[in-house]
């Protein structure tokens, strides 16, 4: 899945986050967005994902398959975010079943579950997790969907030594053949898979 940013730019009232951005993120690369806080890389990811609309300028998606609509876009992309809430009431085992009947897997729920090291932790409830447990539930959400495009801001956020080395081998498992797009502060190893990078 390819991106192509044209003349893009974003404000809010009156002070412009981006402009005059121009970049085609290529299908199958992973590329990282390196920038301060408030540099516009959320922003950004939100325009990327959809969520937010342009101020001025044209984002265009190109799908690998023929005849993919644009409608169905959401399907196509899976997201991890400092921002994204979990819902926290269910377990881990009723998280993935819902999950995954909005974004499909190719791996059953008992083969994600040990994938995320969390078997003995999956008949409790979210709210229960650790602050790095659920970054890793998070992560694991999208890692293992069949989305074509992950959008990955700070994937490291909460996660110890552990959760660091686990984050870098299932990523690259699973990221053949993806677009993949990393925001950080310029942490290598939330980067390190990345073979292009652009600045904000």
């Amino acid at each position: 899945m390819q991106i192509i940013l044209d003349n893009a730019g974003k404000k809010f009232g009156n002070q412009w986050i981006f402009r005059n951005f121009d970049y085609t993120f290529e299908s199958g690369i992973h590329t990282s967005v390196i920038g301060k806080n408030g540099s516009g890389k959320s922003t950004l990811l939100k325009v990327i994902s959809g969520y937010s609309n342009l101020t001025e300028g044209n984002i265009k998606y190109l799908f690998d398959e023929p005849k993919q609509s644009l409608s169905k876009l959401y399907s196509f992309i899976s997201i991890v975010s400092p921002h994204q809430q979990l819902i926290e009431e269910f377990t881990l085992s009723e998280l993935l079943i819902f999950h995954y009947k909005l974004k499909p897997s190719s791996y059953n729920y008992n083969n994600i579950i040990e994938l995320l090291g969390l078997q003995s932790n999956a008949k409790k409830p979210i709210k229960d997790y650790s602050s790095g447990m659920k970054q890793r539930v998070k992560l694991g959400l999208a890692l293992f969907s069949d989305s074509k495009l992950l959008l990955l801001d700070e994937p490291c956020t909460n996660l110890d030594k552990e959760g660091r080395g686990w984050y870098k081998i299932y990523l690259e498992q699973t990221s053949h053949n993806r677009t993949v797009i990393v925001f950080s502060n310029n942490n290598e190893e939330e980067t390190f898979s990345c073979e292009r990078s652009i600045s904000l």
